[in-house]
């Protein structure tokens, strides 16, 4: 079947076998304007990375594999990353190698690297036979519950009971949050002194870029009109939480920044903490503070060599993730993620870009 590049007049047709195929219950409308958004409104949309269609006889779209571009430097050189998101292929066509064909497209693009961050098994297998390799640092997720008795209390009476036993089960485990918070000796909320905090803006993302990232081999090459735009999506997509995204700094001096979706009485799900390398504590820290002082009863986000040792020194727990992968046309770019020289997150990936709460 022919595969060409998705247009924008694909969209609606686009939308509508991604419902079918994905299984997914957002209205037609919220998941074309989220199409719309990041396939073809991204500051970084490029032409010559552009997502992929796959038609039948009578032009008919029947298979989509849709990307992001992120612009990257490898040693202040511009690199390309292309970040697979939506893989969806009509039942009835699966049995012509469109998959396949799709992917094989995708991958052997001009980009210099692909790189995706939820990937499952077969998909990992596929990516394997195209040369690609699975990132197993990154592929481990790592928790740390903030509030205790609320954390459990959640998992347990929040998923069974009503709205009635679920807020009196709340109003019992604050306090047992605080004795716990206390009797570990962490501090319940507030920075250390010295150290505030402030909305992260994309004027300010960009002047402490490369102070904060300068030690990565591979780092994003954020400019303000991608930072802006990035930014509003992250405020649009509803489902995870609410943005929280600060600045971090002591005494006047950028340490680094925080981005996640934070959801009351729920999880913070970290996008990406960049820090300076003597300050990734204070910044893992300020996140935990600013995720605890919104209601969330835990953090959550993937193990990133920059962050392990600030991670591990918080009690959190470790299991196995999505997979990560990456498929690289220069060693060097490979080298620099597995070696834990990239500044590499999740908030260039496609993680958060769904279509929920759109």
């Amino acid at each position: 079947m022919p595969i060409r590049p998705l247009e924008r007049a694909d969209v609606p047709a686009a939308a509508a076998l991604f419902r079918r195929t994905i299984h997914d219950d957002s209205a037609q409308a919220g998941i074309e304007r989220l199409f719309e958004a990041i396939l073809f409104d991204d500051p970084w949309s490029d032409p010559e990375l552009p997502s992929l269609a796959s038609v039948d006889d009578e032009g008919r779209l029947v298979g989509l594999f849709s990307r992001c571009t992120r612009r990257f430097l490898l040693d202040d050189e511009p690199v390309r990353i292309a970040m697979p998101i939506h893989f969806c292929v009509d039942p009835e066509a699966r049995g012509r190698a469109v998959a396949a064909l799709l992917a094989a497209r995708l991958l052997g693009g001009p980009q210099d690297a692909s790189h995706t961050d939820g990937a499952d098994l077969p998909t990992r297998k596929l990516w394997g036979a195209m040369k690609g390799h699975a990132l197993q640092l990154e592929s481990l997720e790592w928790t740390r519950v903030l509030r205790p008795a609320s954390y459990w209390q959640d998992r347990v009476v929040g998923r069974r009971g009503s709205q009635r036993l679920t807020a009196a089960a709340r109003r019992l485990a604050a306090p047992l949050d605080g004795l716990a918070a206390r009797a570990a000796g962490e501090p319940t909320e507030g920075l250390p002194d010295g150290v505030t905090d402030a909305p992260l803006t994309p004027a300010a993302l960009v002047a402490a870029r490369d102070a904060v990232s300068g030690w990565a081999r591979l780092r994003p090459a954020y400019d303000e009109p991608f930072a802006a735009w990035l930014l509003e999506q992250l405020a649009q997509t509803t489902s995870y939480g609410r943005l929280a995204a600060r600045i971090v700094t002591r005494d006047g001096e950028v340490l680094g920044w925080h981005v996640g979706l934070v959801e009351p009485h729920g999880v913070a799900e970290a996008l990406q903490i960049a820090a300076r390398p003597e300050a990734s504590e204070l910044v893992f820290d300020a996140f935990l503070a600013h995720a605890r002082g919104l209601g969330a009863v835990a953090a959550r986000g993937r193990l990133e060599a920059p962050l392990t040792d600030a991670i591990t020194q918080q009690r959190s727990v470790l299991r196995r993730g999505h997979w990560a992968l990456m498929r690289a046309r220069r060693q060097e770019l490979l080298d620099a993620t597995l070696l834990g020289q990239a500044l590499l997150t999740r908030l260039d990936t496609n993680v958060w870009m769904d279509s929920h709460g759109r």
